[in-house]
């Protein structure tokens, strides 16, 4: 057994090629998948190589395809990606909240307890009209009947 296999004992450690088609985070999400996971948080995986970022972000979507849920988190952020249905977002000090459609339309989109509410809004992936958005209560319920949704909440300037 190589050294540096002794920090994990009794744990089954994954080796893979370096080089291959899936990232390291999606081989992670389909082993879990793999063994019955239905939730995951993935701690980091924002910043550094936008090119790593976007593909976590997907990696989110691919979840839901799955019917699990994700988030990705760090410091100062917070995403995941839904489905119809509705969302409930909790007032955090400092944080805003953004909405992107992650498929080509988002319908239907119904925002309460925001400081720039919307009603039965069409949201299209060409164009972020819903970035930024504050809490005016201490929750957010977003409600939407089509499409594929990113919500990100973020805190600092």
């Amino acid at each position: 057994m190589p050294e540096e296999d002794h920090f994990f004992d009794g744990v089954p450690v994954v080796r893979v090629p370096s080089e291959k088609d899936d990232t390291d985070t999606m081989l992670c999400i389909k082993k879990g998948l793999e063994l019955g996971m239905d939730t995951f948080l993935i701690v980091g995986g924002i910043g550094g190589r936008l090119d790593h970022t976007v593909a976590n972000l997907q990696t989110l979507a691919y979840l839901r395809v799955h019917g699990a849920d994700g988030m990705l988190v760090d410091p100062e952020n917070r995403a995941m990606v839904a489905d119809p249905g509705t969302v409930i977002l909790h007032r955090e000090p400092g944080y805003k909240f953004s909405l992107f459609a992650f498929s080509d339309r988002c319908e239907g989109i119904t925002l309460t307890g925001a400081k720039y509410p919307l009603t039965d809004y069409l949201m299209e992936n060409a164009f972020p009209l819903g970035i930024s958005n504050e809490f005016a209560d201490d929750t957010v319920t977003v409600t939407f009947t089509g499409g594929r949704l990113l919500i990100v909440m973020s805190c600092g300037a």
